[in-house]
């Protein structure tokens, strides 16, 4: 998120900010209930990430990722900006639920970045032990965004990327009896 794109995005209202971190905290709820949902499917039934059934029932959690971390970046943002322009005291909800979400997504991103399966296709971001302190303006100044990396679309060329579409449907015209 650049320098000023928030404001843009919600007319610097506050109102608005309130209620757009209220709305990102929900979206994160429903990937990290989908995270879970995968999860303990893959448990329950012992499948393994690295057989086809286990690798289809994963393959939802990659833009679960990618969604959460650029949704977790927001969030920060948005609480930092949040925090200084309200008072503490109206945003206590606010950080108790973003506190929650950043231990729910910490165990999501750990538990990802152990399965076998994505350490050819996405570089799981890492978050920080403990969550940003909104109290403190200045941690804002120390606040990196974690980094997400799709390693699969860096290794593959344009050609190959042609040659797994053309693969993917039989061009062959068949006679009917």
């Amino acid at each position: 998120l650049r320098r000023g794109e928030l404001e843009k995005i919600a007319a610097n209202d506050i109102n608005v900010y309130f209620q757009l971190a209220i709305e990102m905290f929900d979206y994160l709820d429903e990937i990290i209930a989908l995270q879970a949902t995968i999860f303990n499917f893959i448990t329950t039934f012992a499948v393994s990430s690295m057989t086809s059934a286990g690798q289809c029932r994963l393959i939802p959690l990659i833009p679960c990722i990618q969604d959460s971390n650029q949704l977790y970046d927001f969030c920060v943002r948005l609480m930092f900006l949040l925090h200084a322009k309200l008072q503490e005291d109206l945003l206590v909800h606010h950080r108790e639920r973003f506190r929650t979400i950043f231990h729910q997504l910490n165990s999501f991103y750990k538990q990802s970045g152990q399965l076998q399966y994505f350490i050819n296709l996405i570089t799981v971001p890492n978050l920080p032990k403990n969550p940003p302190n909104f109290l403190q303006q200045s941690d804002l100044g120390n606040y990196t965004a974690p980094r997400l990396k799709i390693i699969a679309e860096d290794t593959a060329s344009e050609s190959d990327n042609n040659s797994v579409v053309d693969n993917l449907v039989d061009t062959q015209a068949q006679e009917t009896p």
